[in-house]
């Protein structure tokens, strides 16, 4: 167990994590705020305006960035036993089973 954190040490329900990160953050709903333009114009005119600041609300974008399907992970599955007797003279040859897009689940297994 690491120090900061005991070995006799329950885990948190998520309604006790919510609320410790509440109580952290409560402090900072006092904290002064102020609106700043936010344009490539703005921070190009200004930049040490907008250094060390904390977003006190969300920025979301009006459209769908990227504008099409864009899937975060590439990759392959394997099972080791297909790749039993492989080597660099005679590597194993695998067959793809499923092509999956983004944004389509896979089909159970």
């Amino acid at each position: 167990m690491s120090p900061d954190r005991p070995a006799d040490r329950r885990r948190r329900t998520v309604d006790e994590h919510r609320a410790a990160v509440s109580a952290l953050l409560a402090p900072l709903a006092d904290l002064p705020a102020e609106e700043l333009p936010v344009s490539a114009e703005a921070l190009a005119a200004d930049p040490h305006r907008y250094a060390d600041r904390v977003l006190a609300v969300d920025v979301t974008s009006p459209i769908d960035l990227p504008p099409f399907r864009n899937s975060q992970m590439d990759g392959y599955a394997v099972r080791a036993a297909d790749l039993a007797g492989a080597t660099s003279v005679r590597p194993a040859v695998l067959p793809i089973a499923a092509r999956i897009p983004a944004g389509t689940a896979p089909a159970p297994l």
